[in-house]
C-alpha cells in the first residue's frame, strides 16, 4: 500500500492554489509567490485515512522538497525525483535503480509544489471556492463527477502566501495497483492530506539539481556517478 500511496501523492499534490478575493485571481498570486522565491526547501508530510474517518489515519509518509527557479528536488520514501532543463530522473533506491526521461515541458509538472496552474489550466470544469479562516485563506476545488479526486482542499497563510496543508479526496481504489483493491473500494473515498513545515528560503545548493550529481551520459549510454555506481538505468525510451 505505501508505494501505491506514494504515487498517488505525486498525483494528487501537483496543482496549488491561492486566493485574496476569488479563487481565479489568487491562483496567480500564489503562482508568482513560488516563482519569485528563488530557492525554497520545506519538509511534507503525507496522511492518509478513510474519508468517513479522516482522524483515524491509516498510513503516514515523511519527504523533503527543494526548488529553485523552473528545477526541483524531492525525496519521499527512499524515493528521490529530480527535474531540470534536460531530464526527469527517478532513483530508487530501495531498489537501486535510477530512471531517466526527458524534461517536461513545464519542469514542475508532478513535483509536490510544481504546476500549480496546471489543474484549472486543463480541466476548466472544476467549480472553486475561498473563504477566510483566521490566518488562513481556505480554497476549495470541487472537480467533475468522472474525476478520480473529488475535491481537492489548500490551507494558504496569509501573510507568507505559502502553503500549509492540502487536502484531496480520491477514489479509495485509485491507492492499489490494478486489480488488487478491495471489492469495498469501489464506491469509497479516501482523503490523502499533505502537510508543508521548516519553510527555508534562499541558500540552496544547485549541484541537487545537476545531472551529474546522478549520472552521466556517455555517447548513447548512461552511466550513474560514483555515489550510485551500483544502481541499473532504464531509460524512458530508447533514444533518450
Amino acid at each position: 500500500m505505501k508505494k501505491i500511496l506514494v504515487s498517488m501523492l505525486l498525483v494528487v499534490s501537483i496543482t496549488s492554489v491561492y486566493s485574496q478575493s476569488s479563487p481565479d485571481s489568487v491562483l496567480w498570486d500564489l503562482v508568482k509567490t513560488y516563482r519569485s522565491l528563488g530557492g525554497l526547501s520545506c519538509d511534507i508530510q503525507y496522511k492518509y485515512a478513510d474519508e468517513k474517518g479522516p482522524a483515524k489515519y491509516q498510513d503516514s509518509l515523511n519527504g523533503k522538497y527543494i526548488t529553485q527557479g523552473a528545477d526541483a528536488w524531492y525525496e519521499i520514501d527512499h524515493t528521490i525525483n529530480i527535474r531540470n532543463a534536460d531530464y526527469s530522473i527517478a532513483i530508487f533506491e530501495e531498489d537501486k535503480i535510477i530512471y531517466v526521461g526527458k524534461s517536461t515541458q513545464d519542469r514542475r509538472i508532478g513535483d509536490p509544489l510544481g504546476a500549480i496552474d496546471s489543474l484549472y489550466k486543463y480541466d476548466p470544469g472544476i467549480h472553486s471556492t475561498v473563504k477566510s479562516v483566521k490566518d488562513f485563506w481556505e480554497l476549495t476545488l470541487n472537480l467533475p463527477k468522472n474525476a478520480g479526486c473529488k475535491r481537492i482542499i489548500y490551507l494558504i497563510d496569509k501573510k507568507s502566501g505559502l502553503l500549509m496543508k492540502t487536502t484531496a479526496v480520491v477514489k479509495k481504489s485509485m491507492l492499489f495497483e490494478p486489480g488488487s483493491a478491495p471489492a469495498d473500494a469501489k464506491d469509497e473515498y479516501s482523503n490523502i492530506e499533505t502537510i508543508y513545515t521548516n519553510y527555508k528560503i534562499g541558500n540552496i545548493d544547485s549541484a541537487i539539481f545537476k545531472t551529474e550529481s546522478y549520472l552521466s551520459k556517455e555517447s548513447d549510454e548512461f552511466k550513474p556517478s560514483k555515489k550510485y555506481d551500483f544502481y541499473k538505468i532504464i531509460k524512458a525510451t530508447p533514444k533518450l
